[in-house]
């Protein structure tokens, strides 16, 4: 599950607790707004860190054996050089 973090209240927590509403002012009919949960601000949230425990704002999304995953730059999972017969 995606997880996000606020920029204007540190909150930091699952996808599906992301407060959602239809945008009042966009002129396409289903577009909506996202707000934190926590401090109700509007547009404030950033992807997160897939890591457990990690607060910090995801800065890449790498491909993985268990599905894509998105991290900081701490936390970015190894990434195996595939053999591409180049140079040989």
């Amino acid at each position: 599950m995606a997880r996000f973090s606020c920029t204007e209240c540190d909150w930091v927590g699952e996808g599906n607790m992301v407060l959602t509403a239809p945008h009042p002012f966009s002129e396409n009919e289903g577009d909506t707004i996202n707000g934190c949960p926590q401090c109700r601000e509007a547009n404030s949230l950033r992807r997160a860190c897939d890591t457990p425990g990690c607060p910090r704002q995801a800065s890449n999304g790498t491909p993985t054996p268990d599905g894509y995953v998105w991290s900081c730059h701490e936390h970015r999972p190894a990434v195996i050089a595939r053999e591409s017969g180049e140079g040989k």
